[in-house]
This record gives structure tokens, C-alpha cells and sequence, in this order.
């Protein structure tokens, strides 16, 4: 597969490779797949280890043509806490209902695969899903099938979260491929179709190293049906690859997604991201949303964005869109996009949840460049004229009628960093960034603290950093010794500071040298340990020519 995927990618010029080589490569996995194994009863045979039950679901033994053996979990409610253990060759048959406050957990390493399209697992409310493989031990969900080229061949994995039971669901290095099948019965009224579907406020979910891969339907739905309490799901590190239609869609959300990456199917997929609910107020940072638009064919059916359903607030940075047949984005009636500004002004003293902004979006199509516009689809209101700028020294979202698109040349995810746009290097103010780059406006670009700048990503009091909420360290802090914080704390100004103005609780400062003038001299903020993983420098979900971060553990051909 390494000999054929740089024999396809020497062929090709970069400008046009990268979301040409992707359907390429997608439709080879494809011709070269198996076809589904038969299988039949072989319970006594013990030979795969199989263990007596899951929880309190029996487990039985099935031998497949050519002697296989599976692990078959069949339809049933699991009512206790289990694990689905590496080495074992699972299989789900029919809806694995989890309830009753169990936990499933998935070890590291773990393949599961599901029988049929009636095949899925649902988390009820209550209940937790712990899937956390690591780099070298993935966790993949497939169907039973060889390879992984089929598209809604199972149901996928459904969660819900809501208010009164929140839990901590984790899921990490996780791959979920050929899911999408129709999943009807746990919305009144509607099927859901997509890889992975969170329902519900997911307070506590993070979703990190996750590949959604040829989903029938879409990438992966974050949804709420409670306006009131939106959904609040953190998502770092996701790579889309062929969704039948959206590669993510989010209703009622105003959560965390950066450095995401999407690639369309030649055949499939729609928009990048579609964001719709009146509430919603997501922070969008760090994405790439590649088409395929390699047939010079132009229509508006396919887009990087879609606002929808009265979509509320928008915050979006640093992201790039390649390759859309239709426009840069679209917005649907009634969403109102008209109040959207340019940028974050001071960030440090205003992080307040109504911040609105765009800045450092840029869009292109080096097959069709004409194809590229502003322009929405008719029916809601667009952003404002001064946000539709064309080239890079223009503020909001750049598009580019002409366009030279260069990116590494490299193998694996580190080939989509974005090298330049029309000549304009990624990473310098020649491609406009989010402030500038100055993200937290002290005069200064691409320091240590514009890389990593934390306080942007803050939700009610708490840091997402990875899966972990740093505390706040307890030693004595002095703007005239910054050297005594602890580690992974850096160092800033703040100057006349007002707590009224909405100072989050986890940017500390020392009340020097007078607490009651509420003239606070300096501050700290918590630095992750890899600033590359909130690194806002940058356009695009790839940060440098060797992040690797999608690498290794995602299902090899498939980007």
C-alpha cells in the first residue's frame, strides 16, 4: 500500500493532490476488499477463549468459514459494568442496549465488529462509555466483513448525557468504520445515521484521537434536545474520512472542536460542518474541511460550512477549506449570522461566552477557483460584507477567486499542513490568523503563549487540556517572582484590571499591590504540555510537516 500511495502521489501536482489522491486511494481500498465471511454455530469449541458473559449478556462462540472464531454478544440489555478485553474476537448481533448506571469499558487494542445493519450499541443516559486505546493499541469498531470499505453495514454507537446523570465518558484513539445504518427508536419521530451520535448535554465527554471512517450517514453528531442545556461535548484531534453526508453535525452545541481534519469521498459527503440550534455558541478553532470537487462540475450542494435551524453564535479560527463545490459556506433561514465580528478584542480580560467572531478562515479551490464565493444560499442572513474579504490581508473569511495551493510533501497527515495559499506562507501574518496572531494581545505574535493560549478554550471554570482539568496550584504567587509557578503555568501582564469585566476563575492573579483598588498587576494562565495541541499560530488541523498525530493509529488508505 506504501509503493502504491507514493507511486499515486508523485503522479499528481500538489495543488491538485490532495483531495483528488484521497478519493483515489478511497475507491482502491474499495475494489480490493473481500467478500463477508459465512459463519456458523461453533459454541463448544472454545478455541477463541471466549468468556461466559459480557456483564449479564451471555456470550456465545461462532466459527466462520475458514475457521474464524467470534465472540458473539447478541441483542440484549446490559445492566452491568463490563469490559470488551483485547485479544478476544468480538462481534455484536443486534442492539447492545447499556443501562442501569454500568459502564462499558473497551480496553486498548480492542477490535469489535458488527454482525449487521441492526447491530449497534447505545448508551443510556447514566451510564458511561470508557473506550481509551492509546497510539500503538487502537480501539477499532468495524463490521464483521473483511476490510473496512463498506458503508453502513452497522448502526454506529449512540450516547446520551443528560443534566440530572452526567458521566465521564472518555474515548480515545478509537476508530469507528462502516457504520451509518439507520437507527430507529431512540428519537420519537426520526432515524439516526452516523459513526458516533452524543445526545444530551455531555458536560463531561471528550472525544480525542477519533476516526470516523465511510459512515452511510454522518461523521459525528453532537446534538441536545433541550435548548436550554446545549450540548457541551470537547472534541480535539478527529479525522472524517468519506462520510456519506456531514462529516460533523451539531445541534444545540457550543463545545470545543480544533484540529479536525475532513476528507469527502469522490462520491459522498456534503458539508464539512453543519451547525444549526439557536443556542449554539461553538468554539470552531483549528479545522481542515477538504471536497471533492475534482470534477470541475460546480453546485452548491457540497460546502464547508452549513448554518442552520436558527443557528446562534459563531466562533471559528484558523481553519482552511479546500476543494468545495458550492460556496464557502452556506446559511439556511432563519439562522442570522449578521452580528459575527472580525476577532477576539482582548481576549484575556473579555472571555466571556458572548464573544462572536470569525477571523483566519480561508477558503479555495485550486481545481475550479472560479467556483469559490462568499455568497450563501438563499434564505438566512449572511455575515456582514466587511467578514467576506478575498486574499489574505482581508479579515474574517478569505476566500480566493484564483488559487495556487501548496502543501507538504510528506507521507501520512503531516502531508496536509498547509504550506501556503497563492505563494503566502501558513504560519506568518501573510496568511491572516485569529488576532493577528497575536492571540492573546500583548503586542506580540507567535510567542509560547500565542501557541498555547489556554483561556481561550475555558467553559465554566475548568481547562480542557487533553482529558485532564489542571488545579490551580496552592503556592504563593508574586508578580515580582513569576519563577515560583509550578509547571505548565506561564506568566502575563494585566494591567487596571476589573473583576466585573468577566476575568475566568482560572486565570489567577496576584492582588499586588492593592486588592482594594482592583488594580491587579499580573497574572497566570495554565500552558498544556503540548502547546502544538492549541496551537492558534497556525491555519489548519495539521500544525507543522511532522504532526503526526492522525498517524499510525488510523486505518491505513483511508486519508
Amino acid at each position: 500500500m506504501h509503493a502504491l500511495k507514493d507511486g499515486l502521489k508523485d503522479g499528481l501536482e500538489k495543488r491538485f493532490s490532495r483531495a483528488l489522491f484521497a478519493a483515489l486511494l478511497l475507491s482502491l481500498i474499495a475494489a480490493c476488499a473481500s467478500e463477508s465471511r459465512g459463519r456458523d454455530d461453533d459454541s463448544g469449541s472454545g478455541a477463541n477463549n471466549c468468556p461466559e458473559s459480557l456483564g449479564n449478556l451471555n456470550v456465545s462462540e461462532v466459527t466462520a468459514l475458514g475457521g474464524v472464531q467470534f465472540c458473539v454478544v447478541r441483542a440484549g440489555s446490559l445492566t452491568q459494568t463490563a469490559s470488551l478485553d483485547a485479544g478476544v474476537r468480538w462481534e455484536i448481533s443486534g442492539a447492545i442496549e447499556v443501562s442501569n448506571n454500568a459502564t462499558l469499558i473497551v480496553e486498548a487494542g480492542a477490535r469489535i465488529t458488527a454482525a449487521d445493519a441492526g447491530s449497534y450499541i447505545y448508551m443510556r443516559a447514566g451510564t458511561t462509555f470508557r473506550a481509551e486505546g492509546d497510539a500503538d493499541r487502537p480501539i477499532v469498531f468495524s463490521s464483521t466483513d473483511d476490510g473496512e470499505d463498506g458503508s453502513g453495514e452497522w448502526g454506529g454507537i449512540v450516547i446520551e448525557s443528560f443534566m440530572a446523570s452526567t458521566t465521564a465518558h472518555r474515548l480515545s484513539y478509537l476508530v469507528i468504520a462502516e457504520a451509518g445504518a439507520p437507527i430507529a427508536g431512540i428519537l420519537a419521530g426520526e432515524s439516526l445515521a452516523a459513526s458516533l451520535t452524543l445526545i444530551g448535554q455531555h458536560e463531561n465527554t471528550r472525544l480525542q484521537f477519533l476516526q470516523s471512517h465511510n459512515s452511510a450517514g454522518d461523521g459525528i453528531v453532537m446534538r441536545s434536545e433541550d435548548p436550554s442545556n446545549v450540548n457541551k461535548a470537547l472534541m480535539e484531534s478527529v479525522l472524517v474520512t468519506a462520510p456519506g453526508n456531514d462529516g460533523i453535525h451539531v445541534n444545540n452545541y457550543s463545545g470545543l472542536i480544533k484540529n479536525l481534519l475532513v476528507i469527502n469521498d469522490a462520491g459522498s459527503g456534503r458539508a464539512g460542518i453543519r451547525a444549526g440550534g439557536e443556542d449554539s455558541n461553538p468554539f470552531i478553532i483549528n479545522v481542515t474541511l477538504v471536497g471533492n470537487d475534482e470534477t470541475l462540475v460546480p453546485g452548491d450542494d457540497e460546502v464547508p460550512l452549513l448554518f442552520d435551524n436558527g443557528f446562534g453564535d459563531l466562533r471559528i479560527a484558523n481553519s482552511f477549506f479546500f476543494n468545495y463545490r458550492g460556496n464557502c459556506y452556506a446559511v439556511n433561514a432563519p439562522a442570522d449570522l449578521s452580528g459575527v465580528e472580525n476577532n477576539v478584542p482582548d481576549p484575556i480580560i473579555e472571555m466571556n461566552g458572548d464573544t462572536v467572531f470569525i477571523d483566519g478562515v480561508h477558503c479555495a479551490n485550486s481545481v475550479n477557483p472560479g467556483a469559490v464565493s462568499n455568497l450563501p444560499v438563499a434564505g438566512g442572513t449572511n455575515l456582514r460584507s466587511d467578514l467576506q474579504g478575498l486574499g489574505p490581508n482581508q479579515e474574517g473569511l478569505s476566500s480566493y477567486i484564483t488559487a495556487t495551493v501548496d502543501f507538504e510533501d510528506a507521507d501520512g497527515t503531516a502531508g496536509w499542513f498547509l504550506l501556503s495559499i497563492d505563494g503566502n506562507d501558513n504560519g506568518t501574518n501573510e496568511l491572516r490568523r485569529l488576532n493577528g496572531g497575536d492571540t492573546d494581545d500583548n503586542g506580540t505574535s507567535d510567542e509560547p503563549a500565542d501557541q498555547a493560549f489556554t483561556p481561550l478554550f475555558n467553559r465554566d471554570e475548568e481547562l480542557f487540556t487533553g482529558f485532564g482539568t489542571p488545579e490551580i496550584p496552592a503556592t504563593n504567587f508574586s508578580c515580582r517572582a513569576p519563577s515560583e509557578l509550578a509547571d505548565g503555568f506561564v506568566y502575563f501582564d494585566v494591567p487596571d484590571f476589573d473583576p466585573d469585566d468577566g476575568m475566568d476563575t482560572s486565570v489567577m492573579t496576584d492582588p499586588q499591590p492593592d486588592p482594594a483598588s482592583n488594580e491587579l498587576a499580573c497574572g497566570f494562565i495554565f500552558v498544556p504540555a503540548q502547546p502544538g495541541d492549541f496551537n492558534l499560530t497556525v491555519i489548519g488541523a495539521v500544525e507543522s510537516a511532522s504532526d503526526d498525530r492522525f498517524d499510525g493509529w488510523t486505518l491505513e488508505g483511508s486519508f
